[in-house]
């Protein structure tokens, strides 16, 4: 559960998890591991091969949209501090 009224710390929450997701897709063996330790067949919540296939998909999905937004407000951050012409 994340604050509320905390966009900068839910902003930081996002970043981890799409770069969490982006070393899983990647098959970065140190996400990997870590999802496995939680979803894989041994995992605390085992997940079956159709449901694991599904959340990478997801993932897969997910982390371009979420750079992209991530790289617009950035930008948009930027922009406003920068002094204007």
């Amino acid at each position: 559960m994340v604050p509320e009224n905390n966009s900068k710390f839910l902003d930081t929450v996002n970043y981890s998890l799409v770069k969490f997701m982006q070393g899983f897709v990647n098959g970065n063996q140190q996400y990997v591991a870590i999802f496995d330790r939680w979803f894989g067949s041994q995992g605390t919540v085992a997940l079956n091969r159709d449901l694991r296939d599904l959340v990478v998909q997801t993932m897969q999905l997910v982390t371009p949209i979420r750079n992209f937004k991530f790289a617009m407000t950035l930008a948009d951050s930027l922009t406003q501090l920068l002094p204007h012409a």
